[in-house]
């Protein structure tokens, strides 16, 4: 092997880098009858069309001329107490099921922070879910901040008891659902009007909300909307939006899209940010009345054990899954200590800060 690090080069290199992801992800669709089109749509919208320059920081190793594993992190611009910084945030990370256990992923993530250094990028931060790979961030001298977990608010068991091979017994259980749900539903607060939209330039309101949310969390995704119309613009992704109003102001905001995950049709909850906390009860009854009125059989969000107790999940019949992601972290330039990076209660983190949709 003649193994080499460089950065990538999207317009010389784009086949080889979607032929390493067929290669990595099998079970993953990306490609069309048009061969490789519907993965390079994605990593367009992903990777260069980010609203800031670059669009994207990309390296890769390549053994002679063949790409062997990639590694990419994203502009993400973060406020940090009182101060803005630019992140990157860690995602399309692969390497070729051919060149694995060599120590390649290690190597790769060194290299790219080193470049990343020299372009004084405050962190790296990544969200990952698979135990497996977490060594190789450790090695890294990627640090774990705290546990991400997934929470679940069934309305029906039937799709999830299919996939167990017991759906005749759905019928037993789903009234009980709909009885736990009813008795941990939380009243409306009448004086919020709850809207609902269907793109980010409609809402009203938005980016005095934005700043006034920014200012109440310490460390803070900066999501105003020119992040936001990258973010939701994912090819042949739907996303809508739920958002509370007192006196014509916005003081809660909820970003939603269809998923499937275990084989039950539900929503993804991708951002939850309020102001106001008054306005919670009526958020939560209006992601259930649009579940119901859509046939979802469930609603899942990350969030951190905080946040959740914050925003009255448990209140709500959410239930906290086995299903863990964590916010792991890489000091790049020490810029902050640690204990201002770590600790949870600094946080709002949920699907909007990762790659996940």
């Amino acid at each position: 092997m003649n193994i080499k690090f460089k950065k990538f080069n999207y317009h010389a290199q784009i086949e080889q880098q979607q032929e390493l992801f067929n290669d990595c992800f099998p079970e993953v669709i990306n490609y069309d009858k048009e061969g490789l089109q519907t993965g390079v749509n994605n990593y367009l919208w992903q990777y260069q069309s980010f609203p800031k320059t670059p669009s994207s920081r990309e390296y890769i190793a390549m053994d002679d001329e063949k790409i062997v594993a990639y590694y990419a992190a994203l502009p993400f611009r973060y406020n940090i107490g009182n101060k803005e910084v630019e992140t990157g945030m860690v995602c399309g990370v692969m390497t070729s099921p051919n060149y694995r256990k060599i120590g390649l992923f290690y190597k790769l993530g060194n290299y790219a922070s080193e470049q990343q250094k020299k372009e004084n990028v405050s962190f790296n931060l990544t969200f990952p879910i698979r135990k497996a790979i977490m060594p190789g961030f450790i090695k890294s001298g990627w640090d774990i901040a705290f546990e991400l977990p997934l929470f679940v608010k069934f309305l029906k068991l039937t799709s999830l008891m299919k996939t167990k091979k017991i759906g005749l017994l759905a019928f037993l259980f789903n009234p009980f659902i709909s009885l736990y749900n009813k008795l941990r539903y939380t009243t409306d607060n009448l004086d919020y009007k709850v809207v609902n939209y269907d793109k980010i330039d409609e809402i009203k309101g938005y980016d005095d909300f934005q700043k006034k949310w920014n200012q109440s969390v310490t460390n803070s995704l900066i999501k105003d909307r020119d992040f936001l119309r990258w973010r939701y613009g994912f090819p042949n992704r739907k996303v809508s939006f739920i958002c509370a109003y007192i006196d014509f102001r916005l003081v809660g905001f909820v970003s939603l899209s269809p998923i499937k995950r275990m084989g039950v049709e539900s929503y993804g909850i991708l951002d939850f940010m309020v102001v106001d906390d008054n306005c919670l009860p009526n958020l939560h009854n209006a992601i259930s009345e649009r579940a119901k009125k859509n046939d979802k059989e469930a609603i899942m969000m990350m969030m951190s054990n905080y946040s959740s107790k914050k925003y009255l999940l448990g209140k709500n019949a959410y239930f906290k899954s086995p299903f863990k992601f964590h916010l792991i972290i890489k000091n790049l330039i020490s810029e902050f200590p640690n204990d201002k990076l770590m600790k949870e209660s600094l946080w709002h983190l949920m699907f909007v800060d990762s790659d996940d949709l």
